[in-house]
C-alpha cells in the first residue's frame, strides 16, 4: 500500500508541473505589478476681446401723441422699427463688433449679455442683445470675430435727447 500511494502522489506532481510551463517570481508573499499614466496640460495664449465698433440705433422720429415702439438693429447690421418709430429712423446705424484673439483653432464661449438701459433726460430705455455667435467659436489661425445687434425699447412719453449705456460682453476658452 505504501508503494500506491508514493506513485500517485508523484504522478500529480508531473501533472501539476507540466500544465504550467511560465516563470513566476514571488518576492515574499506579494507579487510586483507595473502601469504607466499619461501627464497633461494644455498652455493657451491669453484670450482677449477687444470692441472694434459700439452699437449704435441712429435716431429715431416719434409720433407727438403715445411714442411708443422699438427699434432693432440685427447682428448682420440690418434695421427695422415698430411702434411709433416704425419707419421714422433716421442717421447711421451699426451692430457691434468684437475680435477675439488666443490660441490657434481653440474654442471659445461668449457668456449670455445682460440686458441693460441707456440713459439720458427721460426715462431710461431698455436694450436687450442678439450676438452673432450662437454659444461659440473657433479662433482660427489665433483670431475670429462677431457682431452684436440689440433692440432698444422706447417709453410712452418719451423725453427727446441723447440716450447711452454700456453692456459687457465676456468670452473665455471652452
Amino acid at each position: 500500500m505504501n508503494i500506491k500511494r508514493t506513485l500517485t502522489l508523484a504522478a500529480a506532481v508531473l501533472v501539476a508541473t507540466t500544465a504550467f510551463a511560465g516563470t513566476v517570481t514571488v518576492t515574499g508573499t506579494n507579487t510586483v505589478t507595473n502601469s504607466n499614466a499619461l501627464a497633461k496640460l494644455k498652455v493657451r495664449k491669453a484670450i482677449t476681446l477687444t470692441n472694434n465698433a459700439d452699437l449704435d440705433f441712429g435716431g429715431v422720429l416719434l409720433a407727438a401723441a403715445n411714442p411708443v415702439g422699438t427699434i432693432t438693429i440685427t447682428p448682420a447690421n440690418g434695421i427695422s422699427s415698430t411702434g411709433s418709430a416704425a419707419g421714422n429712423t433716421f442717421l447711421g446705424h451699426s451692430a457691434a463688433s468684437f475680435t477675439v484673439t488666443g490660441t490657434t483653432n481653440a474654442t471659445y464661449s461668449l457668456t449670455p449679455i445682460a440686458a441693460t438701459t441707456m440713459t439720458g433726460p427721460g426715462t431710461a430705455i431698455g436694450v436687450t442683445f442678439v450676438p452673432s455667435l450662437a454659444g461659440s467659436g473657433t479662433l482660427t489661425l489665433g483670431t475670429d470675430t462677431f457682431t452684436v445687434g440689440g433692440t432698444a425699447s422706447i417709453n410712452a412719453s418719451q423725453t427727446d435727447g441723447d440716450y447711452s449705456g454700456t453692456f459687457t460682453v465676456t468670452v473665455a476658452y471652452n
